[in-house]
């Protein structure tokens, strides 16, 4: 639930920040940065957002080690493999009309993981308006 949500907030802080245009606030397919189809679930790059082009590595979850206490070098590292994070941004419709609302757009961020060779997925849909 947790890497859902902030997939949203990547979204969210590339309009509040203005790193992003309104424009860019998109999938790749519809002339934006995020990726179209679902990637790994990678750390953000440079520009601070996940789903992006310049994604960094795999992330890794850190917990604690045999002392209990978490933030020493007996941590355990575990590498999230299992896990793959989709966002798809879509225009939405003014209401009762086919027109397209240009200052509001619907997010679904949906993460798949595999837990004993099962998959299993989490999705959480959401909206950005253009106005911070």
């Amino acid at each position: 639930r947790e890497k859902a949500r902030e997939a949203v907030e990547s979204v969210h802080t590339a309009r509040d920040t203005g790193v992003l245009s309104w424009g860019m606030i998109r999938n790749e397919d519809e002339g934006g940065v995020f990726i179209n189809g679902e990637t790994d679930l990678t750390t953000p790059g440079d520009d601070g957002l996940v789903n992006t082009d310049d994604d960094d590595l795999i992330e890794k979850l850190r917990t604690p080690g045999i002392d209990g206490i978490l933030g020493n070098t007996d941590d355990e590292l575990t590498t999230l493999d299992n896990f793959r994070r989709e966002i798809v941004i879509s225009d939405l419709l003014k209401d009762g009309t086919s027109d397209i609302n240009p200052s509001l757009r619907q997010i679904t961020v949906t993460i798949k993981y595999t837990v004993q060779g099962l998959t299993r997925s989490y999705s959480i849909t959401t909206y950005v308006s253009s106005y911070s």
